[in-house]
């Protein structure tokens, strides 16, 4: 089974949804669009547009911060809770137990 292929059209209509609300998160576009997340992080990329990961950082440790459970702050930002751990740890946040 090969690569889909995504259009021009498809990648304009994802890049549209996300400056419409970027706040969207990667995972739900990608369920929006049929395509995966690494699919919509790199439209957004190619169209210079997800260069707000670090915002995206900040947003998960106020998130976090909180009172948030780790589980569900990935959930809502769309990404594994791996990423959402290895963020909270480089911002040197306490994690609760």
């Amino acid at each position: 089974m090969g690569r889909a292929v995504v259009t021009r059209a498809k990648k304009r209509e994802i890049a549209d949804a996300f400056k419409r609300d970027p706040k969207t998160p990667m995972a739900e576009l990608a369920r929006e669009f049929g395509v995966n997340r690494a699919t919509v992080r790199s439209v957004l990329e190619g169209e210079g547009l997800r260069s707000l990961d670090g915002k995206r950082d900040e947003e998960i440790v106020k998130a976090y911060r909180g009172g948030k459970a780790l589980p569900d702050v990935a959930a809502f930002f769309g990404v594994h809770p791996q990423v959402a751990l290895d963020v909270l740890t480089k911002a040197g946040v306490r994690l609760r137990s």
